[in-house]
């Protein structure tokens, strides 16, 4: 799909200050959403427990896939990227393109520009949830600057353009902000496209915008300064996505745009970028059945017993239960874990428990058989991105239990 929307449907008013507090860290399109993982660029450098410049995870030695070398992703990218081109300043990431001769030797050649890109491989990835940022793009006929998300496994395909500014393209032309989707697995591929145009006559790309993309089950939606401005449903897409993905952020040139236009050096700008997540879906079981969490032993969901809506969650024995793991953690963060059980009968217990995680397991338990709200706070440890929730059975008897209307935050 190739669409273009006019002036009259996208005019906003830009957002030029500077700082966002109190609420605006809540600034997701639902209320179901949690504060998952955000990054402030707060520091005097990047944090390398979240990013990695470049193309390569130092960890593994894995490469984005289809890359041609660890500083360049493809021919159609005419900037090397430099070290000295992604930096942290004034509480800001910025990542450069200048137009200067550079040596590069990954892969060797001479390249007449270089630019700036981050990523987030094994360190932050989702699968479905509402990414926002508050950014700049750099304007001229030869930038190609984009928020992007691909897949964990390493193939390529899918591919969310979250947000991918072209200075010019030669199928759409000048000044078109992207909105993509990109499913199946390469070559064998669909590309779903979206453009606003002309983009930077509407918005004013230079100046600060609040950024936000949102995928779920049956959509994804694009925003800017919160106002929807495209959706994509899942109903129309073959294969749609159910991936973990991660994070690419590049300021880049595009060689096949002419250079004509454009300031140098000229930046891309985050003030900051953060994913929110509905940690666990299904929360109440209100789908009827046990969908998006593990169960195991003797387990049923239920329409009765329940603490609110039509269906809980029922544990028939001992040894049994749900289990459902959390992925996208933020490292060394507080993330409580709630939610309501009670006992089937007298003397018997009901647990909750987070687990799966560098720290040691926390639980809590009751042996009411009226329902109470037990909840458990962990701390996760610099590496952790994922911990499993559990509501179970366990140790002592074949007793029964039921639950309903769990939660998971961070505090």
């Amino acid at each position: 799909m190739l669409g273009s929307c006019s002036k009259a449907n996208l005019i906003v008013s830009p957002d030029t200050t500077k700082q966002l507090t109190g609420d605006n860290l809540k600034s997701a399109p639902s209320s179901s959403y949690s504060l998952i993982w955000r990054d402030e660029f707060n520091g005097s450098s990047l944090n390398t427990n979240y990013w990695t410049l470049g193309l390569k995870d130092p960890g593994t030695g894995n490469m984005v896939p289809g890359a041609i070398g660890q500083y360049l992703l493809n021919n159609s990218y005419a900037g090397y990227i430099t070290n000295e081109d992604c930096y942290v300043s004034n509480g800001e990431l910025v990542l450069r393109n200048q137009k200067r001769s550079y040596t590069g030797t990954d892969p060797s050649g001479t390249y007449s520009y270089t630019s700036g890109t981050i990523m987030s491989m094994h360190k932050v990835y989702m699968n479905r949830g509402y990414i926002e940022c508050r950014a700049k793009f750099p304007v001229g006929d030869k930038v190609w600057p984009a928020i992007w998300l691909v897949a964990e496994d390493l193939v390529w395909g899918p591919e969310w353009d979250c947000w991918e500014y072209f200075g010019y393209r030669s199928d759409v032309g000048y000044d078109a902000m992207g909105c993509h989707l990109m499913t199946g697995t390469y070559p064998t591929t669909t590309w779903y496209s979206y453009f606003l145009q002309p983009f930077n006559g509407i918005y004013g790309s230079q100046n600060w915008h609040i950024y936000g993309f949102e995928w779920t089950s049956t959509s994804a939606k694009w925003y800017i300064d919160n106002n929807l401005v495209y959706t994509l449903n899942a109903s129309g897409v073959s294969n749609w996505p159910n991936e973990n993905c991660y994070l690419i952020i590049n300021n880049g040139e595009n060689s096949a745009s002419p250079d004509q236009t454009t300031t140098w050096p000229n930046y891309l700008e985050l003030d900051y970028i953060r994913i929110y997540q509905i940690p666990i879906s299904n929360t109440g079981f209100e789908t009827g059945n046990a969908s998006g969490w593990s169960p195991y032993g003797t387990t049923s969901v239920v329409n009765n017993n329940q603490h609110s809506g039509s269906y809980c969650a029922y544990i028939g024995a001992d040894n049994s239960g749900y289990e459902y793991t959390i992925y996208g953690l933020e490292p060394s963060t507080s993330y409580t874990f709630s939610g309501w059980v009670k006992a089937g009968s007298s003397g018997q217990v009901a647990n909750i428990c987070v687990k799966n995680y560098s720290g040691s397991q926390v639980s809590a338990s009751t042996s009411s058989t009226s329902y109470q709200q037990l909840s458990v706070t962990i701390t996760t440890g610099a590496s952790d991105h994922s911990a499993t929730v559990c509501f179970y059975r366990w140790g002592n008897g074949s007793g029964t239990a039921y639950g309903d209307d769990f939660q998971f935050y961070a505090n």
